[in-house]
């Protein structure tokens, strides 16, 4: 068995990293890393890990065969700015750790690192997750299982919207979660989870055979809250469905204006999607509390907050939610137009209240703090999702949370090794607390927090 070794962009090597060669990183785990060669652990690992482990290697298959113990300079460059005696303790632990913790909790750490090192000296972040690794009561220990779960069942859109990256032109099999390990994340999660959502970077009411995913939550009897977030463009047959099976449908809608909307969301039909809009409306009539539409405020739509509310109140959904669209990089417009926006949602505020909308304002827009009635506190000031919620991505990585940070904290099916060769309740128990979300949750809620959780609009 084996597989060429790719990059998302396309660049591959020439060779073949086989499964035998992992055999002894999964026999025997608990071998210290300092002797295990990187080409034994590729095959298990994540594409976006295998990436960056292939960035750091130089895609070098003669640098593949060194023992970790004898990388130093390949970790230096992963950590680059980090002083001598930090990648001596580095190196030295690698003698100490497991190759099987080096697995789960450095290579993720390693991954982590380029975004977090611009807020703190690379040394000190290097030995403060150090510090977590080597004292498994450093941080805060949660409950065994969160309370919420997010599953990412595809990566696949049949839309480009212009704040999305996802681009792939419709449904993708190979960026869909197989139905049996969505299965196996109900029957572990579905005893504990309070709420379990279906969202992520793709739509999942397109899967073809969704109904069977849908399925599962009633074979493991889970009996909480179930919620789906959708673009609403697929059959109304689907959401239907959903409906009678007791979800809770959030519906991204970001403008009245028929042009505006398919400028925004490229791909929508804006008649077809409003016929099942007030089809879902009627539907749920009795329960609007139901039927939420979600719109993502840009500079394009800023004129449209009004009137999304009259939507909604026409449609029959019980609370609108308005979230700002996230940049990289300096948001000029949002500075510039602030008053402008702040107007808009005061009016907003005020035409709910007479319609008897649920509206939710965020805190702030950008770095300006956003003082008028009706506001929700959001995550900026306080963020409790990464002691209470946990996101399944579709290739079974965990990430922190709903507004997907690019924070990694393991994967839980390994690539490659049979899926009744694992443990994945056992593999969630250990991630879920171990160093890398320990370190996560430790400063979330200071001025040190991850550059993603800067300005987030979450409430």
């Amino acid at each position: 068995m084996s597989r060429q070794v790719e990059t998302e962009s396309g660049f591959s090597t020439d060779e073949l990293f086989e499964y035998e060669n992992s055999k002894r990183v999964i026999d025997h785990p608990e071998t210290p890393s300092a002797y295990i060669e990187w080409r034994e652990i590729l095959p298990i690992l994540s594409k976006k890990t295998t990436e960056h482990v292939g960035n750091l290697l130089g895609w070098s298959y003669t640098n593949s065969k060194r023992p970790l113990g004898s990388s130093r300079e390949i970790f230096a460059n992963n950590f680059e700015g980090a002083d001598q005696e930090v990648l001596d303790e580095w190196m030295y632990d690698l003698s100490q750790t497991s190759i099987k913790d080096f697995i789960d909790f450095h290579l993720p750490f390693m991954r982590n690192f380029s975004d977090h090192s611009e807020k703190w000296k690379p040394s000190k972040l290097v030995g403060l997750y150090l510090e977590f690794y080597n004292n498994p009561s450093k941080g805060k220990i949660v409950n065994r299982f969160p309370e919420k779960l997010i599953v990412e069942t595809t990566k696949s859109c049949n839309f480009s919207c212009v704040m999305c990256s996802s681009r792939t032109d419709g449904f993708q099999k190979k960026f869909t979660m197989d139905l049996e390990v969505f299965g196996e994340i109900i029957r572990v999660f579905s005893p504990h989870s309070e709420t379990i959502r279906i969202n992520g970077y793709g739509e999942a009411s397109i899967i073809p055979n969704i109904g069977d995913y849908i399925g599962c939550l009633d074979e493991f009897s889970f009996e909480g809250q179930k919620e789906i977030i959708t673009n609403l463009s697929a059959p109304y047959g689907v959401y239907e469905h959903l409906a009678n099976e007791n979800f809770v449908l959030l519906v991204s809608w970001d403008a009245v204006d028929e042009n505006l909307f398919e400028e925004i969301r490229v791909g929508a039909d804006y008649d077809k999607m409003l016929k099942s809009l007030n089809k879902l409306g009627n539907e749920l009539s009795d329960e609007s509390e139901r039927l939420i539409l979600l719109s993502t405020v840009q500079e394009k739509n800023i004129d449209q907050i009004v009137p999304l509310v009259d939507l909604a109140s026409d449609v029959g959904a019980g609370k609108l939610i308005f979230n700002i669209v996230k940049e990289e990089g300096d948001s000029k417009w949002m500075k510039n137009r602030f008053q402008e926006i702040k107007s808009e949602f005061t009016k907003a505020n005020e035409r709910a209240e007479n319609l008897e909308v649920d509206l939710k304002i965020p805190d702030h827009i950008g770095e300006q703090y956003l003082d008028i009635e009706g506001i929700t506190q959001s995550a900026k000031a306080r963020c409790d999702r990464p002691f209470k919620e946990i996101q399944i991505r579709w290739n079974t990585e965990l990430s922190v949370c709903n507004m997907f940070n690019p924070y990694y904290l393991g994967i839980l099916f390994r690539p490659n090794v049979p899926k009744d060769e694992q443990n994945m309740k056992k593999r969630f128990e250990r991630l879920w607390n171990g160093p890398n979300y320990r370190l996560f949750r430790s400063i979330v809620n200071t001025e040190r927090k991850h550059p993603y959780c800067e300005d987030c609009y979450y409430m």
